[in-house]
C-alpha cells in the first residue's frame, strides 16, 4: 500500500516539475519571451484575468502602454498592442479572427450570436440575415418610434422639474439607459418597454447580472457547470423574450410589423434547425444589451464633455438654436444629420471616451510579426484602439475635447481616419452604428433645445469596464431647467 502512495506522490511531484519547466520555458524561451511586459505576466494569466474581473482595464492598459510601449506581454499567450498601424492592420486590413474568449461568453454554448460568432463564414451569414433591419430606409422609418420614446423622456424630465420647483438634478446616465432600452424595444421588438416613465429596475438588474456573469464565465468557464452557480442568464429574461415572441406570433402574418424580431421569426419558420429558438433569444439579448448600453453611455459622455467645456457647449447651443429657433420647432432626422458642429461633437466625444474603452480582442491565425516581434499562431491580442485615438502624434492635445478638429485642420493636423475606430472596422464594424448615431443626435438636440443643462461639480469620472464602460459611482448627475424660449 505504501509503495502505491509513494508512486502517486512521485507522479504528482513529477507532473508539477514538468509544468513548472514548461511555464519557465514559455516565459523565457518561448516566441513571446522578448516582448516587454511585467515579469509576473510572463508566468501566469491570473494578474491579467484579475484586471478584467475588477474592470480596471481602461486605466491599467494605459499604464502598461506608457511603461512598456506599443506592444506589451500581458499573459503567457497574450499581447496588448496600441499603435495606429497595428490597430489598422489587425482590425481592418487583415481582419483577424475574434479570440476564443468570445466562445465562453455565450449563454448557451455552442449557440453563438452576431457578437460572439468567431467563424467568419458563419458570421457573414448571420450579418446578412440582420442587415435589412439596419438599412438606411429601415432606419429612417424608425423616426416616429424614436420620437415617441424621446418625447416620453422629455415629459418625464419636465415632471421632475415641476416637482423640484422649476429645476431638477437627475442621474442622466441612469435615465438615458432606460431611454436606450425603450428606443431599442420600440425599434426591434415592436413596442417600448416604458422604462423611462416607470423607472422599473428589473431590466437594468437583469442586464447587470448578465454582464457580470459573462465576464466571470469567460475567464473561468468551468464555473457555469457547477451545480451551485447561477445560470448565465436569469430565467426572467428568457421568459420576457418568450412572451414578446408569443405575442408577435399571435398576430396574423399580414398584420405583423416588419422589424428585426420579424426577420428572426421568418428565418426560424423557414429554417427551424438552422436558426433555432435559442438563437432568437440570444440575438435579442445581445441587441438589447449592446444596442442600449453603448448608446446611452456615449450620449452621457457627450453631455459630460460638453458641460466640462463651456465654450464648446456654447458653440453647440448656437448651432442648435439657429437650426431650431422655436421650442416647438420640428426636429427631424433629416435636419440633425446635417448639423456640422453636432456631428463634430459626437465624433470627438466617441474619440475621447469610446464605448469600446478596453479595446478589441483578436487572435493570430498564423505566425506573424507585430512591432518587430515574432507572434505565433494562436496568440491572443488585445487591440487598444482607444490608445490610437489618444495618440498625441496623431491628435494634438489628444486628451482634450476639441470638436473643431473635425471641421478643419487643428494645429496643422488633418483627421486621420485610420486612427479612429470607435465602431471597430472591416467585416466586424458595428452593424448598428447608424442606428446609434441617429439616436444620439435626436436625444442630444431635443434635450438641449428644451432644457437649460448645467454641470453638477465635483463628480467622479472614474470608469469600470464590464463589456461596456460604467461609471464607478453608477451615476452622472446634471441639473436641468425648462427653457423659456
Amino acid at each position: 500500500m505504501a509503495s502505491y502512495v509513494t508512486l502517486i506522490l512521485v507522479a504528482i511531484v513529477a507532473e508539477c516539475l514538468r509544468r513548472c519547466f514548461l511555464m519557465l520555458k514559455l516565459a523565457f524561451a518561448g516566441p513571446l519571451s522578448k516582448v516587454p511586459g511585467p515579469l509576473s505576466m510572463k508566468f501566469s494569466a491570473l494578474p491579467w484575468i484579475w484586471t478584467q474581473i475588477k474592470g480596471t482595464q481602461i486605466t491599467d492598459n494605459d499604464e502598461l502602454a506608457d511603461k512598456y510601449g506599443p506592444i506589451v506581454r500581458v499573459a503567457p499567450n497574450s499581447l496588448l498592442v496600441s499603435s495606429k498601424d497595428a490597430c489598422q492592420r489587425i482590425i481592418v486590413q487583415e481582419d483577424w479572427k475574434k479570440a476564443p474568449s468570445y466562445d465562453k461568453m455565450n449563454a448557451h454554448p455552442p449557440t453563438t450570436s452576431l457578437f460572439s460568432e468567431r467563424d467568419k463564414t458563419a458570421y457573414r451569414k448571420k450579418r446578412r440575415l440582420m442587415s435589412p433591419g439596419f438599412s438606411i430606409s429601415y432606419l429612417n422609418g424608425l423616426e416616429p418610434k424614436m420620437n415617441t420614446c424621446v418625447e416620453d423622456f422629455i415629459d418625464v424630465l419636465k415632471s421632475e422639474c415641476q416637482q423640484g420647483n422649476g429645476a431638477a438634478i437627475i442621474n442622466i446616465s441612469h435615465v438615458l439607459g432606460n431611454l436606450g432600452l425603450d428606443v431599442l424595444a420600440a425599434s426591434v421588438l415592436g413596442g417600448s418597454l416604458g422604462l423611462v416613465r416607470s423607472n422599473d429596475q428589473t431590466f437594468r438588474n437583469m442586464f447587470n447580472d448578465r454582464v457580470e456573469k459573462a465576464v466571470l464565465y469567460s475567464q473561468f468557464p468551468f464555473l457555469r457547470y457547477l451545480p451551485f452557480m447561477p445560470p448565465a442568464v436569469l430565467p426572467e429574461w428568457d421568459k420576457m423574450i418568450d412572451g414578446v415572441i408569443a405575442d408577435r406570433r399571435a398576430v396574423p402574418k399580414e398584420e405583423r410589423q416588419q422589424d428585426l424580431l420579424q426577420l428572426f421569426l421568418d428565418n426560424n419558420e423557414a429554417n427551424p434547425e438552422e436558426f433555432t429558438e435559442t438563437e432568437i433569444r440570444g440575438e435579442i439579448r445581445v441587441f438589447m444589451l449592446a444596442g442600449s448600453d453603448t448608446t446611452s453611455y456615449s450620449a452621457t459622455c457627450a453631455l459630460l464633455l460638453l458641460l466640462n467645456n463651456p465654450e464648446t457647449f456654447k458653440a453647440l447651443m448656437t448651432e442648435i438654436d439657429a437650426e431650431f429657433p422655436a421650442l416647438d420647432s420640428d426636429i427631424s432626422f433629416e435636419k440633425i444629420q446635417n448639423m456640422p458642429y453636432l456631428n463634430a461633437v459626437i465624433s470627438e466625444s466617441m474619440r475621447v471616451m469610446p464605448a469600446a474603452a478596453a479595446g478589441l480582442l483578436r487572435m493570430a491565425e498564423k505566425d506573424t510579426f507585430l512591432e518587430g516581434y515574432e507572434v505565433p499562431e494562436g496568440t491572443v491580442v488585445y487591440v487598444m484602439t482607444p490608445r490610437a485615438m489618444h495618440d498625441e502624434n496623431i491628435w494634438p492635445d489628444a486628451k482634450d475635447f476639441i470638436p473643431e478638429r473635425w471641421l478643419s485642420p487643428y494645429k496643422g493636423k488633418e483627421i486621420d481616419r485610420k486612427a479612429y475606430l470607435p465602431f471597430s472596422g472591416a467585416s466586424r464594424n458595428c452593424i448598428g452604428q447608424q442606428y446609434a448615431l441617429r439616436e444620439m443626435r435626436l436625444v442630444l438636440v431635443k434635450l438641449l433645445r428644451r432644457f437649460d443643462v448645467t454641470l453638477v461639480p465635483g463628480q467622479s469620472h472614474e470608469l469600470r469596464f464590464k463589456i461596456v464602460p460604467r461609471f464607478t459611482s453608477d451615476q452622472y448627475l446634471i441639473k436641468i431647467k425648462p427653457r423659456e424660449k
